[in-house]
């Protein structure tokens, strides 16, 4: 025979359907003769049924199919290499070495004005600076500074 106490602890489970068929007949046969314990169950009932009105509730329709098309698209990006899983990353270094690229030609073109200019007379007291500058740095080229004969190199 079960005892009230033991009843009690398994209130909650006999109400949610949740026992052994066994301990669920132990405990009808118990709450038939008990009133005290058969109360206890229409408190579990009654506060079941004001606080939790809807017992109905059902998952909105097709929603097993949107999880399972959510775990095959995360196992899709988790089979691919790491590098297509961030082909973001080379879009972006493609376009920052383009950039660096022509940012440089530009500013080499731009920035040291040419012999053929300097000696027309066509430059600044500032750009031959620079001309002369960029020109004895590099040992190879001393031959124009320096009053060398010819355009080329010696």
């Amino acid at each position: 025979m079960i005892r009230c106490d033991q009843v009690r602890a398994s209130l909650e489970a006999y109400y949610d359907h949740e026992c052994v068929p066994e301990e669920r007949q132990a405990l009808e046969t118990h709450l038939a003769t008990c009133p005290t314990c058969r109360e206890e169950l229409d408190q579990w009932v009654h506060l079941s049924t004001e606080l939790f009105p809807d017992q109905t509730v059902q998952a909105p329709p097709f929603l097993w199919t949107r999880v399972l098309a959510g775990i095959e698209d995360r196992e899709a990006l988790q089979k691919d290499p790491w590098w297509v899983q961030w082909r973001w990353m080379s879009q972006i270094t493609a376009a920052a070495s383009l950039f660096v690229i022509l940012t440089s030609a530009y500013y080499f073109q731009t920035a040291t004005p040419s012999l053929d200019t300097l000696l027309e007379g066509g430059t600044t007291q500032q750009e031959a600076i620079q001309l002369v500058s960029a020109v004895t740095t590099n040992p190879n080229h001393t031959g124009l500074v320096l009053g060398g004969e010819s355009w080329v190199e010696n």
